[in-house]
């Protein structure tokens, strides 16, 4: 009835089911200011560990154990990521980001266009050196808390997944979307 890819059905099976509705949860909590973001975290690991040690995840008969379950999150890629957003996170944090954050700002808030441009070519030209996601840790809590200042709506212009701004992956340019109130960002 259903066909299969690599051996694989087509709908979730129990496991992934409950783990989709986890991530729904996930979400919520996420998003509640009452619950701080680790306690968030923190519940969402220990349901997903104890979910799956209490009803194990089975294919062809080998069962996935909690050692062969959490070795996905000691992933070398998912380890870097989110060391980085540790490190945006405390130089925002220690304020080590306010100089660039205070000419950032008063240059939004007089030239916005100067500001959008410099932007755009300040991080071409890094993006050409580095790997784009230092950059993008480093430019968010920059321009997330320039939007704040200035009353923009961070949600409307997706300040907080990136940004939409312009980055060079691969030799292709990304896309620009709403940076600004002058172009209908503002609620």
């Amino acid at each position: 009835m259903f066909e299969t890819v690599a051996n694989q059905p087509v709908t979730p099976d129990a496991h992934g089911v409950a783990v989709l509705l986890l991530i729904v949860v996930a979400l919520f909590l996420f998003t509640r200011d009452r619950l701080p973001l680790e306690t968030s975290s923190l519940s969402v690991l220990i349901v997903l560990v104890a979910g799956f040690q209490i009803f194990p995840y089975e294919r062809d008969g080998v069962s996935l154990g909690p050692i062969q379950f959490l070795a996905g999150f000691g992933n070398e890629a998912l380890v870097a990521i989110c060391a980085l957003m540790m490190i945006g996170e405390a130089l925002a944090t220690t304020g080590a980001l306010q100089p660039l954050a205070t000419i950032v700002s008063q240059t939004w808030s007089t030239r916005p266009s100067l500001a959008l441009l410099l932007t755009l070519v300040g991080v071409a030209v890094l993006s050409a050196f580095i790997n784009d996601t230092p950059i993008v840790v480093l430019m968010i809590p920059i321009l997330v808390g320039n939007f704040i200042a200035r009353e923009v709506s961070c949600v409307r212009c997706q300040a907080a997944d990136g940004i939409r701004w312009h980055r060079i992956e691969s030799g292709s340019a990304g896309h620009i979307e709403c940076l600004s109130p002058d172009h209908g960002c503002a609620d």
